[in-house]
């Protein structure tokens, strides 16, 4: 398989959630549409917003959720999200679109964000192995926070490696257990990194 299954974990529903990563829409060969197809629950397509054709992307599960990570927090990242996700959605309107925002960005500051806002369905945020708990937790708020006013829900990655402190994934399982009570947790995953 081209595409590589880089994590799973859990929706808000209690359905299984598994990400799978694309380099590009070529990545998405039949065969890997195939396998996908056959996973059981909810199946994340992370793609780069550069990422090619948008109907194979769209159209990899019946109702894919599909990652999108620009390439950093510019406005002409969330004009990109804005136009990714309006073809992703006329490809197949069942899909769900994620815009992947740059943890340590301060949401009031990323230019357009609030129009990349108004077409995806989710805020995604990725926690690197390495992160640090103070700053991220308060990295975490602001987001949940921003997402909450735009009445969105977040997805959390949180990346692992050998380096990764026990304490950083009590902490963040803690956050999300609290965030989800609220009801502003998508889904949540766990990705192992090599």
């Amino acid at each position: 398989m081209t595409a590589t299954a880089i994590g799973s974990g859990k929706a808000r529903s209690g359905e299984d959630v598994t990400v799978v990563t694309a380099r590009d829409s070529s990545s998405l060969t039949p065969a890997v549409r195939k396998q996908l197809s056959a996973i059981k629950g909810q199946v994340v397509v992370a793609v780069p917003l550069n990422a090619g054709d948008w109907t194979t992307i769209a159209r990899a599960t019946p109702s894919p959720i599909v990652r999108l990570t620009p390439a950093g927090p510019t406005s002409a990242g969330a004009q990109q999200v804005v136009a990714a996700t309006k073809a992703i959605l006329a490809a197949n309107p069942r899909a769900r679109v994620e815009w992947v925002v740059p943890i340590d960005a301060d949401p009031d500051t990323i230019a357009n964000a609030s129009s990349a806002a108004k077409v995806v369905d989710t805020i995604a945020v990725t926690i690197p192995a390495d992160a640090h708990w103070p700053r991220t937790m308060r990295d975490l708020t602001d987001w949940t926070t921003w997402a909450s006013a735009h009445r969105k829900r977040v997805s959390v990655v949180q990346q692992v490696d050998a380096t990764t402190r026990p304490g950083l994934v009590r902490s963040v399982n803690d956050w999300i257990g609290v965030q989800a009570k609220s009801r502003r947790i998508a889904y949540s995953a766990t990705t192992t990194q090599n």
